[in-house]
């Protein structure tokens, strides 16, 4: 009947922005459509490395698959062999508390400016929002709490943007790989990878233990 779709970019340290999403489009569509669509107007931004998806996507409908079976076949359609997975997010029993903190701790800040008026960006939020995404915005600005629940939301209200926003930072996104330079390059550990895994060595692991305490170091390593 109607879902939300969103797009995430993860920062070096843990930040997560949105930078574009699929509302309207939902309405009355089919999943297997939709997906479709998603994967088509989304060309632009690089796919999606997985899509945390609500948990009643998989839940009996009373026709032949289930909505996650039809939304993957769009995407198998739309992506071939690259489409991104689809990753289960379960409600837990009396997760509705810490689902509603999780989105407060992202979206924290504070206020300390320069003296343009700029907000300094250590003390910006984890969780920001780009201007093209009208209905996150328009959405999360006007959700109101539950009146008998205060630590809920209303889930009578327009709360669709919000689970898709909860789902897509309780799924722990990866940090990108850092890029390494030549000063990490030359002040690495000669025995040990980044890792932390052993790197194998022609002298250091002969099998004659005398030539084994011959061990060199790389004349690049610095102390």
């Amino acid at each position: 009947r109607q879902g939300a779709y969103g797009l995430y970019a993860i920062g070096p340290e843990g930040q997560i922005e949105k930078v574009w999403e699929y509302y309207e489009g939902f309405r009355n569509t089919h999943a297997k459509k939709a997906a479709k669509d998603i994967a088509s107007a989304s060309q632009a931004f690089p796919r999606p490395e997985y899509i945390a998806a609500d948990t009643q996507m998989w839940s009996e409908i009373g026709s032949a698959e289930t909505l996650a079976e039809e939304f993957r076949e769009g995407l198998n359609e739309a992506y071939g062999e690259h489409a991104p997975p689809l990753l289960e997010m379960k409600h837990l029993a009396n997760s509705r508390k810490p689902k509603k903190n999780l989105v407060h701790r992202y979206l924290a800040w504070t206020d300390m400016r320069d003296e343009a008026g700029r907000v300094q960006p250590w003390c910006r939020p984890m969780y920001r929002v780009q201007q093209r995404c009208t209905h996150t915005i328009r959405t999360l600005k006007a959700l109101p709490l539950d009146a008998n629940k205060p630590d809920d939301v209303d889930t009578t209200a327009e709360d669709h943007i919000y689970d898709e926003t909860a789902f897509a930072l309780a799924s722990r996104p990866p940090l990108p790989e850092q890029q390494r330079s030549s000063f990490d390059q030359d002040n690495q550990h000669p025995g040990w990878n980044r890792d932390e895994k052993r790197v194998a060595d022609p002298i250091r692991d002969r099998e004659d233990a005398d030539d084994a305490l011959q061990y060199r170091v790389p004349v690049s390593y610095r102390m």
